[in-house]
């Protein structure tokens, strides 16, 4: 029984490591309004990543500004937050799922004028690899 258990945690630390590594270093994805998503770091064994969110929406502001994300992967479930307060009071959160060549997700972003008033939008996007 206890190298069964062994062999099973082995398993699953494997399985988990290779879902990260569908998510390389220095991977760019792009999504349906021309935003790209730039991974620079992962870190397997802490299923983390870091980089970029380069946001090239029509009608958005700091367009074509590149701000920093962070994210976690665990199997093929994946979740990042970019913060746009360099450019403007909003912070976006996607999570969902990591494929072979596509990331799936479901964001939301929290945003505040000037005057305080806040405002959340809630939407789809498919990242696509293209490096």
């Amino acid at each position: 029984m206890k190298r069964f258990a062994c062999c099973l945690l082995l398993a699953l630390g494997f399985s988990t490591a290779a879902r990260a590594d569908g998510l390389p270093e220095w991977s760019i994805w792009k999504n349906p309004r021309d935003s790209l998503l730039v991974v620079s770091l992962v870190d397997t064994a802490a299923g983390t990543f870091s980089g970029t969110f380069i946001n090239n929406a029509k009608g958005y502001r700091c367009a074509g500004l590149a701000v920093p994300i962070t994210g976690k992967i665990t199997g093929n479930q994946i979740a990042f937050v970019a913060n746009f307060a360099p450019c403007v009071n909003t912070i976006t959160a996607w999570k969902g799922t990591l494929g072979d060549k596509t990331i799936s997700t479901s964001w939301q972003l929290y945003s505040a004028d000037d005057d305080g008033n806040f405002k959340e939008l809630k939407n789809d996007d498919v990242f696509t690899r293209v490096n």
